[in-house]
């Protein structure tokens, strides 16, 4: 599993490292190569995202006011590098916030809903969330590493014995675009 993860952000962001060691995976360059080329498949930075600093307090987090509120990113994987600020958030098991405390030279990754979905749920996406206490403004650039739109995200790839009934396949695209829809369907035009 850990190896498919790291060969799926190694072909989406085009690193020679990955495809002159192919044969060392479990799983062929090709897959990789096949669902990562185009669109969604190539690795891309979205907008810089910008925490901008004030005093957080105790009514703020009662009344859900956050730099980035609780949520789970919809793709395969995000890569993040975080700065010394912090604020990054994340929800353990048993339901309590943990700091995700910044550490040097390194890279934040989330599992996204649609690799939790693909894997059958073996690898479950991250729920998180901002919360910039730093007074300072916080600078965050997501890197989302998702398959190209037609891409089938089958559970079958990772458990033979997946219920397809309950999880059908389902192409990146069609899955990712029903997520926006669902979650930002407020910003419709005509809606308020």
């Amino acid at each position: 599993m850990k190896k498919f993860i790291i060969l799926a952000a190694a072909a989406g962001m085009a690193l020679s490292a990955g495809a002159a060691h192919a044969e060392k995976w479990d799983m062929p360059m090709a897959y990789a190569a096949t669902n990562y080329h185009s669109e969604m498949g190539v690795v891309f930075a979205d907008k810089v995202r910008d925490y901008t600093g004030g005093k957080i307090d105790s009514a703020d987090i009662a009344a859900e006011r956050f730099g980035a509120a609780p949520h789970t990113d919809f793709g395969v994987l995000t890569i993040l590098q975080q700065d010394s600020l912090g604020g990054l958030q994340v929800l353990s098991r048993d339901g309590c916030w943990i700091e995700a405390m910044p550490i040097a030279d390194t890279f934040v990754c989330n599992i996204g809903d649609l690799l939790e979905r693909w894997t059958n749920g073996k690898l479950v996406s991250t729920r998180h969330r901002v919360l910039n206490r730093s007074g300072k403004s916080r600078f965050s650039i997501p890197i989302f590493c998702d398959p190209a739109s037609e891409a089938v995200s089958d559970p079958r790839d990772f458990d033979p014995q997946a219920d397809i009934d309950a999880t059908p396949p389902i192409a990146a695209g069609a899955y990712i675009m029903g997520k926006n829809r669902r979650n930002f369907s407020h910003f419709e035009q005509g809606t308020s």
